[in-house]
């Protein structure tokens, strides 16, 4: 992103040059590891965050500070949002496995049997059957 004064380069602010955009910004990001990034950004105070797996995001310093993850019966789970003063939150059921009760949650949000069936068939919801 250093050749400011390249016509061919110049970005312009409009939807026709948003490809170009995005993958400028994608080239700048590839530059350097998350870590890096981090290590970078971190000491300015930038705001931004890092993408996170699940297994990381618990114990990452941010998460840990506004108690974002609370212990469950399978491991940590985002805790319940959003948080009142007077009225504490909680984790009501234990989850289940994928798959255990899409048919029964399609049906329970209105969704046709043929429907549900087309949906499974096609892989966009899993089914435990």
């Amino acid at each position: 992103m250093s050749d400011r004064d390249d016509d061919q380069t110049r970005l312009a602010f409009g939807r026709v040059e948003e490809p170009l955009h995005v993958e400028r910004f994608a080239a700048a990001v590839r530059t350097r590891t998350r870590e890096e990034w981090c290590a970078a950004l971190e000491p300015l105070g930038a705001c931004f965050a890092p993408v996170l797996s699940l297994d990381e995001a618990p114990g990452h310093v941010h998460a840990q500070a506004r108690d974002a993850w609370v212990p469950f019966d399978r491991g940590p789970v985002p805790a319940p949002a959003p948080r009142f003063s007077r009225t504490p939150s909680r984790i009501g059921a234990p989850a289940v496995d994928p798959g255990v009760d899409s048919r029964d949650a399609l049906a329970a949000w209105g969704v046709g049997e043929d429907r549900v069936a087309a949906l499974v068939a096609s892989g966009a919801v899993g089914v435990d059957d």
